[in-house]
């Protein structure tokens, strides 16, 4: 970042970065129109599976979920192309998104998540990681989610690029059950492909 750059507001706040998509899957920016292209999706999946009325509860959780990622900062959306034969898109996704802490590094939320059960993905410490479950649309499933927080360089680590890998399992499902554990396995190596592009323009895939 030359003076010039900084001075005239002409460097970018955040450097590209590149992540590699399993074969199939797809990049979709977050855009005020980004929900209606989803909602419809969904309907054609839950009609699929026999369950029109999940319709209504989903398209009105996607509406504030919508709202909530652009508020947060979502860049981009990856998930597994409708395109795919007997592969419903809606099955596993991953939404990058940018977090900062403009009054200093984000070390103490980082040593916080450590304390409560968060670990490093890589040797070198480059990618912090953690599991979360909870109750999904109804009482038959639940969703499952990884979370990766990879420092923006340059940043001084007040800025980090997240990414949360979400699934829809049975309740009854168990943490150690196959699809559960290839779906992990998925997520940590999207993860793990992340690099930055340097002296590059606002961030993408």
């Amino acid at each position: 970042m030359s003076l010039r750059e900084e001075l005239l507001g002409l460097a970018p706040a955040v450097p590209r970065f590149r992540i590699l998509l399993p074969p199939e899957w797809a990049s979709f920016p977050v855009t005020p129109e980004l929900g209606g292209q989803f909602e419809q999706k969904a309907r054609e999946v839950f009609a699929r599976a026999g369950r029109p009325d999940l319709d209504g509860v989903f398209s009105a959780q996607l509406a504030r979920a919508m709202r909530g990622l652009q508020e947060a900062g979502a860049k981009y959306v990856f998930l597994p192309s409708e395109r795919t034969p007997g592969k419903d898109p809606f099955a596993l996704s991953m939404v990058a998104t940018y977090i900062d802490s403009p009054d200093g590094p984000l070390d103490g939320w980082i040593t916080a998540r450590v304390r409560a059960g968060a670990e490093m993905l890589d040797p070198e410490g480059r990618i912090v990681f953690w599991r979360d479950r909870g109750p999904g649309l109804d009482g038959e499933t639940h969703k499952s989610q990884s979370t990766y927080v990879i420092a923006v360089p340059g940043s001084n680590r007040r800025k980090a690029l997240m990414l949360t890998g979400s699934t829809i399992v049975g309740a009854e499902t168990d943490d150690d059950d196959e699809y559960a554990v290839a779906v992990r396995m998925i997520f940590d190596a999207m993860a793990a492909t992340v690099t930055w592009i340097a002296d590059d323009a606002e961030g993408t895939a």
